[in-house]
């Protein structure tokens, strides 16, 4: 089962929903389009994954870091698309690229799990 460390915690699978939008929240409040990322949000939140997934993508097209990192934890987690960490590291990315700083964060954190097998093993 994939995890991912926030805060020294391991969240998995069960608890990823409640990491993007308790996270997503703050995170898009920083967007220009902060408006918008927050229409994904709600519809996210409000159990309508797919709805937000094109939500975000559309925003996205545009070049909005906060949507490409949303759509990048949505294929993490598998949520409202099929789990893709390949998938997931490009939209991520494109958000580093894009200048949003929660991205640089989460790839920074990424490679730190990369390098560290015992954080993820369940050792």
């Amino acid at each position: 089962m994939p995890v991912i460390i926030v805060r020294g915690e391991v969240t998995d699978m069960n608890t990823g929903k409640l990491l993007l939008t308790g996270l997503g929240l703050w995170l898009c409040s920083t967007a220009v389009n902060a408006a918008d990322c927050i229409d994904g949000l709600n519809q996210y939140m409000s159990g309508d994954a797919k709805k937000a997934l094109s939500t975000f993508t559309a925003l996205a097209k545009k070049g909005d870091g906060c949507a490409q990192f949303q759509i990048g934890m949505m294929h993490f987690f598998g949520h409202g698309t099929a789990q893709n960490e390949t998938e997931a590291r490009n939209w991520i990315s494109k958000s580093a690229k894009s200048g949003f700083k929660k991205a640089e964060e989460a790839l920074t954190r990424w490679e730190e799990m990369k390098q560290r097998p015992d954080l993820t093993s369940g050792a």
